[in-house]
């Protein structure tokens, strides 16, 4: 009789080695096409523009991949930043800072204080947010425990994260599931629904640099067992927005950002191209690798699907068809 495993922590566990020097494609190469990357930073780029990461201060050299995504969550944790990223928190909901390792072992990118002002990374009234030179940046960390699972705000200058345990998320380092399974709702898997052809199917997508350690962790488990498969789904209690993330093989790893031991992946959809689960308004959170969708009050139902000629979607389930057929 087949089981099915109740241990939640399984998938935590399986996905521990989440960092660009541990998980690699199991060729050792980039899949990703030079064609297909200059198309991904152009999408990312006009996506950094709209949600305020270029807005009105590149001088000189613009901000390049790795320099964007610092830029963002600079903007999102700092209140005070020029064009600040505004996250919706009312004045009466908890959240909580963390400190994070600031010692050798954890990866920065060092700055100099005139490319800070080059591409924007500063306050309000134009001066620095830190008196190094060069400064060090620190790149994103995992979430500490007991906050794995609730959506967070990233300080690169302070190494901080800010945590809002009344907002909860599917971590996306264990939405492990194979293709045509988890569409949108729980289910479960066993090894044998990767198929034979995994090196073909999930090609260029982020389950493929850990298909290899995942399903090695799989197969060590009792003949029969049947691994579960989250919804995807969080909430919010104190604002009007629902979270959703992605299955690893419908995102892809954003491969601009320079690699280095221990430097965590960022996440986009390949080609701009967005998968949803279901319509609705929402924006792509790569802080938190979540859709954002909107709400009609806290708790309430989905707002209707917004009008946007400029984006490209696709359903869970036309994606999945689509993979196979390639």
């Amino acid at each position: 009789m087949e089981e099915v495993l109740k241990n939640a922590s399984f998938v935590t566990d399986l996905f521990a080695a989440h960092s660009m020097d541990e998980l690699k494609s199991t060729d050792g190469t980039d899949t990703d096409t030079e064609e297909g990357d200059a198309a991904e930073d152009a999408e990312e780029a006009k996506d950094a523009k709209e949600g305020g990461a270029c807005k009105g201060c590149c001088t000189g050299v613009p901000a390049n991949s790795e320099e964007r995504v610092l830029l963002q969550w600079f903007r999102e944790s700092h209140a005070f930043a020029k064009d600040a990223i505004t996250i919706e928190a009312p004045d009466n909901e908890p959240f909580e800072w963390v400190d994070m390792p600031v010692d050798d072992s954890v990866p920065v990118v060092m700055m100099t204080r005139k490319r800070m002002q080059e591409i924007g990374l500063v306050l309000q009234n134009d001066t620095l947010p830190t008196r190094e030179d060069p400064a060090r940046l620190f790149w994103i960390q995992a979430k500490p425990v007991g906050f794995k699972g609730n959506f967070g705000l990233w300080d690169p200058i302070g190494a901080q994260w800010k945590l809002f345990p009344g907002r909860t998320v599917v971590p996306i380092e264990q939405r492990i599931a194979p293709c045509g399974i988890g569409l949108a709702g729980a289910d479960e898997f066993t090894d044998a629904d990767y198929g034979d052809s995994e090196a073909e199917l999930y090609t260029g997508t982020a389950l493929e640099a850990a298909l290899a350690h995942v399903r090695t962790q799989v197969r060590q488990l009792p003949p029969g067992t049947r691994v579960p498969v989250a919804s995807g789904w969080g909430e919010s209690t104190h604002t009007p927005e629902g979270y959703y993330t992605p299955h690893l093989r419908h995102v892809a790893i954003d491969r601009s950002i320079p690699e280095a031991g221990g430097k965590k992946y960022v996440y986009r959809f390949p080609r701009g191209a967005r998968v949803a689960p279901v319509p609705g308004q929402y924006t792509w959170n790569s802080t938190n690798s979540c859709l954002v969708y909107r709400k009609r009050g806290v708790g309430g139902a989905l707002l209707p699907e917004a009008q946007d000629a400029d984006r490209a979607e696709f359903s869970e389930q036309s994606r999945d068809k689509a993979m196979v057929r390639a």
